[in-house]
Formats: C-alpha cells, sequence, structure tokens
C-alpha cells in the first residue's frame, strides 16, 4: 500500500504563487510576537508545495527570499535586542545565512525524494529539518527559532518533549507538511493515500493521548507553592521615564555618563527599586514563597554598581522579615569605562534568612549585547528548598538545552 512511486510536478502550475504567498504570510506567524500554533503547520506544508512545483533553482532562490523577509520583520520588531541598541548591517547578514541554512530541508526534500519510492520519501523532509535545527542549536541563536516553541500551549503535545526533546515536536509537524504534499501527489485518491495517511495519523494520535493520559494519570501530587513574577508596575515605569532621559540611560549604556548623569540615574532607579520592593512585599504577604524579579529590563530592578550592596542588603530584609525566597533580577551599571562592557544583567537570589545564595550573570549574551554586557561563566546555580530544587538562568540561557540540562 506504501509503494507508489512519488514524483513531484516538474513544471510550476497556475497556483504556485498562491502556495508561495500562503507560506510567506503564515511564516510571519510562526515566532516573534505574533505565534500561531496552526501556522506552524501549515507554513511549511505550503512552502514545501511551491518548491515541489518549481524547477529546483528558481523555487529554493524564491523560498530562501521568503524565509529572510519574514526573518528580518522579526528582526525589526527588535525584541530580541537590549534597550538603546538596534541590529547592524552584520546581523541582517547573519540572518540572510541562517536563512540560507533553513532552506536546507527544501532542498533535500526536491533533490531526493523523486529518487525514493512509496511513503518512505515523506521522511526526508521531516529527517533533514530537525537534523538542521538540531545542528543550529549549537550556534549563537541556540533553539531560538525552533519552530517547536509555537506549540508551547498544547500541553498534552508537549508531553513527548520528555522522551524526545523538543525534536520530536519538530519532526512531526514537519512530517505532517511532507505527508500532506504526498498525498497532494496523488490527487488525494483515497486508495492511494489510506495506508500512510492513517499511519501518521495513528501516531500523532498516540502521542496526543499519550500525553493527554499522563497529564490527566500521573499529575504531580506534591503540595503546591505559590511563586510570584512580577515588574514594576506601569505608573512607576511612567514616572521613571518621566525622570530618566532616554539620552542619558544612553550614555549609561555606552558608558559616558557623567557624576551628574549617574546622579540622576540614581534618583530614576530608586523609583523602579521601592516599587519592586513594595510589590513583592505585598504578594509575599498574600501568601508568595518565592518572589521573582523581572531580568534587566524597562519594567525591572536598575542600580548603579556602587549602590548594589545596600540594594542587596535591603533585600534581604525583606526576604528575613517576610520569609521568602527572593530572586532579583537586576541591570547593574558598571563604572564608566572606555571600551565596555557596562552593563551586568545579574539575578541576585536571597533565602529566607536574608543570605545571598547566589548571584548569577547571563552567560549567552543576546545579539547586540556582546561588548555591552558582562558574559557569565554558564554554570547554572542549583540549591535544595523546602519547594524542591531551584535553579536560575536568565533570558537567553533558556535557548541552550545544554546549559539547561545542568538543572
Amino acid at each position: 500500500m506504501f509503494k507508489r512511486t512519488i514524483t513531484p510536478t516538474r513544471t510550476p502550475n497556475r497556483l504556485s504563487y498562491l502556495w508561495l504567498a500562503m507560506a510567506a504570510a503564515l511564516y510571519l506567524f510562526t515566532g516573534g510576537q505574533w505565534a500561531i500554533p496552526l501556522a506552524a503547520w501549515l507554513a511549511p506544508l505550503f512552502l514545501l508545495r511551491f518548491v515541489r512545483t518549481q524547477r529546483p533553482l528558481p523555487g529554493l532562490l524564491l523560498a530562501w527570499l521568503v524565509r529572510f523577509a519574514v526573518a528580518a520583520i522579526f528582526v525589526l520588531q527588535g525584541t530580541q535586542f537590549p534597550p538603546g541598541t538596534s541590529p547592524g548591517i552584520g546581523y541582517y547578514a547573519l540572518v540572510l545565512f541562517f536563512s540560507l541554512v533553513l532552506v536546507l530541508p527544501y532542498l533535500a526534500d526536491r533533490l531526493i525524494t523523486p529518487r525514493l519510492q512509496g511513503f518512505v520519501a515523506t521522511l526526508v523532509f521531516p529527517l533533514a529539518f530537525t537534523m538542521i535545527e538540531y545542528l543550529i542549536s549549537f550556534g549563537p541563536s541556540g533553539t531560538l527559532n525552533s519552530i517547536a516553541y509555537t506549540q508551547y500551549g498544547d500541553l498534552p503535545f508537549l508531553q513527548l518533549v520528555s522522551v524526545t526533546g523538543i525534536w520530536g515536536i519538530t519532526f512531526l509537524i514537519t512530517w505532517f507538511a511532507a505527508v500532506v504534499n504526498w498525498a497532494w501527489e496523488q490527487h488525494f485518491a483515497w486508495p492511494q493515500v489510506r495506508g500512510g495517511g492513517l499511519l501518521y495519523a495513528a501516531i500523532l494520535a498516540v502521542v496526543l493521548l499519550g500525553g493527554s493520559a499522563r497529564l490527566v494519570l500521573f499529575s504531580p501530587q506534591a503540595t503546591l507553592v505559590r511563586v510570584a513574577g512580577l515588574s514594576a508596575s506601569q505608573a512607576a515605569v511612567a514616572v521613571f521615564n518621566k525622570q530618566l532621559p532616554q539620552e542619558t540611560l544612553s550614555l549609561l549604556q555606552s558608558g559616558k555618563a557623567t557624576q551628574a548623569d549617574r546622579a540622576l540615574a540614581r534618583s530614576a532607579f530608586t523609583t523602579l527599586d521601592d516599587d519592586l520592593f513594595a510589590r513583592s512585599q505585598q504578594e509575599a504577604r498574600a501568601g508568595a514563597k518565592i518572589v521573582v524579579w523581572p531580568e534587566a529590563s524597562p519594567t525591572g530592578a536598575n542600580i548603579l554598581q556602587e549602590d548594589e550592596p545596600a540594594l542587596i542588603q535591603r533585600a534581604g530584609t525583606l526576604a528575613q522579615q517576610e520569609g521568602i525566597y527572593l530572586d532579583m533580577g537586576l541591570a547593574v551599571f558598571l563604572p564608566d569605562a572606555d571600551n565596555g562592557p557596562f552593563l551586568k544583567d545579574e539575578a541576585v537570589l536571597l533565602d529566607p534568612t536574608g543570605h545571598v545564595v547566589w548571584t548569577y550573570e547571563i552567560s549567552h549574551l543576546v545579539p547586540g549585547g556582546q561588548g555591552l554586557y558582562v558574559q557569565g561563566d554558564g554554570k547554572v546555580p542549583l540549591i535544595e528548598s523546602p519547594y524542591g530544587r531551584l535553579a536560575g538562568v536568565i533570558c537567553f540561557d533558556l535557548d541552550y538545552p545544554g546549559t539547561i540540562r545542568q538543572a
């Protein structure tokens, strides 16, 4: 039942560019701030359809341009860059290169699939796609752009990660694209596509049913612990923005601030820090046992390095007074230097006795952060607490499985 030879159309058809347009539109919703889970299943499907209905070279070039254009739009959102920074030409060149790499699975499918017979040919695309994502994970972007991230809300599906890592998610999404294209080339004739279609459906059903069963039948039995994640209030941020001009903040981030600039920043930073302490106390008195502040950000704690000891002492007093673990994300502005770095993106954990348990600095810098931030040693801090094991990483560190495995 799987013996039919797959023979992709060798010449463009009238709808080819419709499939390309649909793929481009759908890829816009597979990352950044606009991720829609279903789009991640459909975008590769239509781009694969386009490539298969084109001559190899022009089809792959257009696929590359689509991937680059979408990636460039994500970059222009700017959410992955430190405040006050923007991507340069070098970063767009890197995006252009990685866009080319992401087209390699389509190249593999276009060249290898026609030479294979039967349903087994559907494995070429997902295997190539998953392999490329895996290899990219060792590069400067880690798993940041993995298509698996789009399924963050599908808890039954995500249980597969405990067995295969995120690579199982990537494989099933892209295998779906190959299976649908295989059926498409059989004109969706049920006698020809029944076996392969049912096989894929059965595997996906086992994954979803197994994940659902794990959630329902083996749910955690441990006592729940209230954890509060908070940031400065909008009112405090508005006051801060009025107190500290963007020009002064830029001078701090470039090591060109005067003592007068630092004095102005100290006053503005106090507005955010006071608000975070007040909200932390409020959450603790509402029952939170662990309180977490955001990492270095416009809504997080900012402090001059010379003022950091006093801030930590204040945090220790609060942690001891309220009997909480307080994990403070801090943007620590270093004394002025000619060449940088000028900032520490730091996390400081205090235990219920008020003592500092760890001080951790981000180890994987976001694009644009090189030269701006101090880079940590990559050792993930761990402690045992009454609520279980606690570990801490910051931002981009989460996109490196090797780092997270330390916990």
